[in-house]
């Protein structure tokens, strides 16, 4: 069939939509369907725009005269229906422009928004995110309205697309201004259902953090219409639920400038230092985690600043290193290995005393169980990593890496390897890693060459099987052949031995020839 007759073929057959969903001619739906989705886009854009506008209407209207008693009744046919007039009604929708999606069909989505058919809600949804996500058009305040109900929904997908487009509009000025400047059009409406439950109401804190986050004028803004104040009054409630669910909100707000400097001036890092120093109670295994984790994102961009003003959180960060429970010590190895991610971070940790704990964590590593060592194992392996972080030769973050991995254990590197040839694959892989760092700094380098039966055992294909295993031995050969001083340290015969493994990649096997005697 040729573009011009399969045009035709979808003209005659959008002529035919039926007008209510409950029609016996659900075929027609979904011919039209079909016929859509074997469509490219823009033979779908080609069609004729009075055409084809034309039947989007209609098939909005189709969908929207459903009887609303059969929904909630859960008629299969009704439902069935209303599906097929959803799949077909986003395939048109994406052939529309975000302005002509927003301006021409508008208030059909926003009957779709508030339609008691889910699938229909979220389909209406998502082209508005993809509008308003993708183009700086202007939602009119209906859209806003019915979006900002939405997140009372009970379906989660509906209410987390919902929050995502009443953010949007707050990345520029104008759209902060068109969305929170009236507070009846959203914000009063997000404080009345926030009363609903407790979800309602942490879903209505997520946005307002993602609102804050945009900029200061952002931040300012939803502090002035007090949800702010109310999202730290829950975390001040003697709840243990409600302050980890505020301890991760208040994380993504902490990790912007805007929000860092906030919650300075209401106090808050204060009172949660003093929380995760003094924190003894029997709930402190639930509750520390979730402190550790606010700390460690926030120090990970500011780590000078949080390690040196808030001493509590490092107190109980380097004591939970030691500590037997699984769930503390794995948060405390976590929150050290991104710290540890950066130079700056790297230099943080050794003023505040880390050197005093690697050979803990080294201890974990070899000893602990098998989650435990593999946690301790990636935790060394950031820690003495530098590689994508330009630290120039003679740096002090390339003498304190040095000095960390000296600290594992009398012999670093022959137990190192040791681990590396484990018949674990998850304790091999990451133990290949902390190689791997090694690796990217003149030092490592030349302790991988001075290392017996190490250049041997990078080379060669045998031992490993695993895919993984596999990268991590070949990102261990490509970083030490893209290492400027690897051709001074390992010498021409060895740095062929590489090349070739580099250039081989991480999957080669070499092809033995057989040869066939006669008789055989």
């Amino acid at each position: 069939m040729d573009e011009n007759n399969g045009m035709d073929e979808l003209v005659r057959v959008a002529e035919n939509i039926p007008q209510r969903p409950t029609s016996t001619d659900l075929g027609a739906i979904e011919h039209l369907r079909d016929l859509l989705k074997s469509k490219r886009l823009a033979e779908v854009q080609s069609w004729p725009q009075q055409s084809r506008n034309k039947s989007l209407v209609a098939l909005f209207e189709c969908a929207l005269s459903a009887d609303v008693s059969a929904i909630k009744s859960n008629e299969g046919r009704v439902r069935e229906s209303l599906t097929v007039l959803g799949e077909t009604i986003e395939v048109l929708l994406d052939a529309l422009t975000h302005h002509e999606a927003i301006e021409s069909v508008g208030a059909y989505l926003v009957g779709f928004i508030n339609h008691p058919f889910p699938p229909l809600r979220i389909v209406a949804l998502n082209r508005v995110k993809k509008a308003v996500t993708e183009s700086n058009v202007v939602l009119p305040p209906l859209i806003l309205k019915s979006c900002a109900s939405c997140l009372a929904d009970e379906e989660l997908s509906i209410a987390a697309v919902a929050i995502d487009i009443l953010s949007a509009p707050a990345r520029s000025q104008e759209g902060l201004r068109e969305l929170l400047d009236d507070p009846d059009l959203v914000a009063n409406q997000l404080l009345k259902i926030m009363n609903q439950n407790d979800t309602v109401k942490f879903r209505v804190f997520e946005w307002a953090v993602k609102v804050s986050q945009h900029s200061p004028v952002a931040l300012d803004r939803c502090a002035q219409l007090g949800f702010l104040d109310k999202l730290l009054d829950e975390f001040r409630r003697d709840d243990v639920l409600s302050q980890l669910n505020s301890l991760q909100l208040l994380t993504d707000l902490a990790i912007t400038q805007q929000g860092f400097e906030y919650l300075q001036e209401q106090n808050i890092f204060q009172v949660l230092d003093a929380s995760v120093k003094g924190h003894d109670s029997p709930m402190a295994v639930f509750i520390i985690p979730g402190l550790m984790k606010f700390f460690g994102n926030v120090a990970a961009r500011k780590p000078d600043v949080v390690l040196h003003r808030y001493t509590g959180f490092v107190e109980s960060l380097f004591s939970c290193l030691t500590n037997g429970d699984f769930a503390l010590q794995s948060v405390a190895l976590e929150t050290v290995a991104h710290i540890g991610s950066s130079r700056d971070g790297k230099l943080a940790l050794q003023k505040n005393g880390l050197d005093r704990y690697i050979g803990s964590i080294f201890r974990v590593a070899e000893a602990g169980s098998a989650e435990s060592r593999v946690i301790a194992l990636q935790c060394i392996a950031q820690l003495i990593s530098v590689k994508g972080m330009g630290v120039p030769d003679g740096d002090e973050a390339l003498e304190v890496t040095n000095s960390w991995f000296r600290l594992l254990q009398q012999s670093p590197m022959s137990k190192v390897v040791s681990l590396c040839q484990q018949p674990f694959p998850d304790i091999r892989n990451a133990a290949l890693r902390i190689l791997e760092g090694v690796a990217s700094q003149r030092w490592g380098l030349m302790s991988i060459n001075s290392s017996p039966g190490l250049m041997e055992f990078l080379i060669d294909r045998g031992p490993i099987k695993d895919k993984a295993g596999k990268e991590a031995k070949f990102d261990i050969v490509e970083t030490i052949v893209n290492h400027p001083d690897s051709n001074d340290i390992f010498g021409q015969v060895k740095m062929a031995a590489l090349r070739r493994f580099y250039r081989e990649g991480p999957f080669f096997v070499a092809v033995q020839a057989e040869v066939a005697l006669e008789g055989e």
